[in-house]
């Protein structure tokens, strides 16, 4: 509720930015010097670079703000319009301190910030607004501390260390996107288990990547807050989906991921649970996404899902369930589908199907077909 709260105040009060009671310096970005130097005082409203404890600058349109050698530090951070950039991928110390007196620091942004500073601070922040928070070319081994809260938008990250230090959390207390952007590396990006990810009861936590050149690995991280109410929406993007080599790709790892909440697998995604890694999800649902395949790999454990759901949109894709058991718990609500003719639900390297229920008629092809 909290979470809530605050997330309905920062939208209602976006421009006027009412969210820090103590005293501040509030520094509008104008850009009149053409070198782009964010200690250039002409490129600031107050004719002075924003530098202190509590300060806040805004951008109402597009700017860039870069700096070299040198530390600034900020309190909360506002982007309304336009593109904005801070600091410099790789220049130098060229270090962003998020500090403030009391509470916790604020990045706001309606539209995308692209975030090339050497982050630092020890208090966290929190992420409001519709726009993308974005650490995609930011190479930097940021080691902050403070747990994110993440209330809207998408966070994008080049890293794991984009998140800070191995211990802050990601606290998903609205729906929002976390997107794991390659900003040139390929393979597995690896999530460690100490980097919790905790989502708030009644939320959709969509995560993506960006290419099929990459692997997103959570370690024992991902967890629900709350009475399982919440959704995971395992992504299609920048990939064809046609097969496992063209598809989005997404690794649950370790013991202790305590996913117990909705799964959505979009089509042009492929879900992998590693060998011991349990979940007991209430939906497993294969949905959406602009691809036509779509799997999961049970990780040779036996699996247990409330309700199967598949949703095509009347277009013939398979659905691919393999190296494991399936059971399907709840005979009442236990197969939802609306599949086109012809889709096919792929089972032949699956360990074993159980439904604890009865199964009514179907348009779609069934391999090997257990549930006759």
């Amino acid at each position: 509720m909290k979470n809530r709260t605050l997330l309905a105040a920062a939208t209602l009060g976006l421009l006027a930015f009412p969210l820090v009671a103590h005293a501040q310096t509030t520094a509008t970005w104008i850009g009149a010097n053409v070198t782009n130097n964010y200690s250039t005082g002409t490129n600031w409203s107050t004719g002075a670079a924003p530098n202190a404890v509590d300060s806040r600058v805004i951008f109402t349109s597009a700017g860039s703000a870069s700096w070299t050698n040198s530390t600034n530090t900020l309190g909360s951070i506002l982007v309304s319009g336009g593109t904005a950039v801070l600091g410099q991928p790789a220049a130098g110390t060229n270090v962003l301190v998020l500090d403030v007196s009391t509470g916790k620091p604020i990045i706001s942004n309606a539209t995308t910030l692209f975030m090339y500073a050497d982050v630092q601070g020890n208090e966290g922040f929190t992420k409001l607004g519709a726009g993308d928070l974005s650490f995609r070319f930011n190479a930097r081994n940021l080691t902050y501390t403070g747990d994110i809260d993440l209330l809207g938008g998408t966070l994008s990250v080049n890293q794991a260390s984009s998140l800070g230090n191995v211990n802050n959390r990601l606290l998903v207390g609205s729906n929002a996107v976390f997107a794991v952007a390659n900003g040139g590396n390929t393979g597995n990006y690896n999530f460690e288990a100490t980097r919790t990810f905790v989502v708030s009861n009644g939320v959709t936590f969509s995560i993506r990547t960006t290419t099929n050149a990459i692997t997103a690995v959570f370690s024992n991280s991902i967890v629900e807050s709350g009475t399982p109410g919440a959704r995971i929406d395992f992504q299609n993007v920048g990939a064809a989906g046609t097969s496992e080599s063209t598809a989005n790709r997404y690794t649950l790892a370790g013991t202790s991921n305590n996913w117990s909440g909705r799964t959505t697998i979009q089509y042009g995604t492929k879900l992998t649970l590693a060998s011991g890694t349990v979940i007991s999800t209430n939906e497993l649902n294969f949905s959406s996404g602009s691809g036509t395949w779509a799997a999961v790999d049970l990780g040779g454990n036996t699996q247990s899902v409330g309700q199967l759901s598949i949703a095509t949109n009347s277009a013939a894709r398979t659905t691919i369930i393999s190296n494991g058991v399936l059971r399907v718990t709840n005979p009442g609500v236990g197969f939802a589908f609306s599949a086109g003719n012809g889709t096919v639900l792929d089972m032949s390297n699956a360990s074993g199907f159980l439904f604890d229920g009865a199964v009514g008629g179907r348009n779609f092809i069934v391999r090997p077909d257990t549930t006759a």
